[in-house]
């Protein structure tokens, strides 16, 4: 949800195809920008078989084109490259594979991307919001076009993003 929050895309978009089922293809999607899944989690699911084979591959899809989060939203989404890696040390925890190592909800919002909320350089679709102090009014992009609501400020936990 956050990867959509701040992109407006979803991040992974499956489809299936004659020769692979759309939640292989999803399983595809997640190896491409994270790597491969250790074999041990890949093969402890009850439809495990259905997906991987013995060694832990795809069963169907074998051209994977591998493309990391932090390029993902600098060239297709064309963030700065700060923004893009403040971004992807904030998503990827959460979408580790082991559980043991998954980041809690806790964490997430302990993270320090977040705290980026009071800040008046506030990341807004992959770009630093205006210098000026937002107290709940609609912020100005560069063109003076209308962007992002940002509520206010207070001591509370960061400001929320809509």
């Amino acid at each position: 949800m956050a990867f959509e929050l701040a992109t407006g895309d979803y991040l992974f978009e499956p489809h299936s195809g004659e020769e692979y089922s759309r939640d292989e293809d999803h399983l595809a999607h997640i190896i491409e920008l994270l790597g491969p899944i250790p074999r041990n989690i890949a093969m402890s699911g009850k439809y495990s078989r259905e997906f991987f084979t013995k060694r832990g591959d795809l069963r169907h899809i074998t051209k994977l084109k591998p493309w990391g989060l932090v390029d993902v939203l600098m060239e297709k989404y064309q963030w700065d490259e700060r923004s893009a890696y403040e971004f992807a040390e904030f998503l990827l925890p959460m979408l580790e594979f082991d559980p043991e190592r998954r980041a809690s909800a806790e964490q997430c919002l302990r993270h320090p991307w977040l705290a980026t909320a009071e800040d008046p350089g506030l990341l807004v679709g992959g770009e630093r919001a205006g210098e000026e102090e937002n107290n709940g009014t609609v912020s100005a992009d560069e063109d003076g076009e209308d962007g992002a609501i940002v509520a206010p400020v207070e001591d509370s936990p960061p400001a929320a993003v809509f």
